[in-house]
């Protein structure tokens, strides 16, 4: 979780309540949330960026070698905040997928199998894909009594729902 080095989420884990979940897979949930909130927060640094003006240089000029200069300097900004944003999104995926062989192979219902099979499906994970949608599991807080209630579909929906009026804000 290397990307976690760049930026750490700030989290209050004592709102949070494994209820039935199994230790690993708690374990293996926790990452996935520090990994989606990375992730988001770089997208956010990116999208700031590329929708900031650049600056004037002392000189109050963009143009020639200057404005050379801090074009490259953006351009380097926005790739290294890709960089971190896709790197955060692929371990989140990875980290998923790595919850999956903790849950039984056939689905049992199981606060562990709906935790996997809710979050498989929130963040559009599909075989071999290494790639995130993980605004909807940046959860800054999480009961699972009550957050896995219900068949994973009425699950993902919550969280969908929820991701589109409880967005985490964004902080330095």
């Amino acid at each position: 979780m290397d990307v976690l080095n760049f930026y750490m989420p700030d989290i209050d884990w004592t709102l949070f309540d494994r209820g039935d979940v199994s230790t690993e897979i708690w374990g293996k949930f926790k990452e996935v949330i520090l990994l989606c909130h990375a992730a988001v927060h770089w997208e956010r640094e990116l999208k700031a960026l590329r929708g900031s003006r650049p600056q004037a240089l002392p000189t109050g000029t963009l143009n020639g070698s200057n404005g050379h200069m801090l074009g490259q300097s953006v351009h380097s900004a926005i790739h290294q905040i890709e960089m971190h944003m896709r790197r955060a999104n692929f371990l989140a995926t990875e980290k998923i997928l790595e919850m999956g062989k903790d849950v039984p192979k056939k689905y049992d219902g199981s606060a562990g199998a709906k935790l996997f099979v809710a979050l498989r499906a929130s963040v559009g994970i599909q075989a071999d894909d290494c790639s995130a949608q993980c605004i909807s599991v940046c959860f800054t807080e999480f009961d699972a009594q009550q957050e896995l209630a219900g068949e994973p579909v009425a699950i993902v929906r919550r969280w969908q729902e929820r991701e589109i009026s409880e967005a985490p804000p964004l902080k330095g």
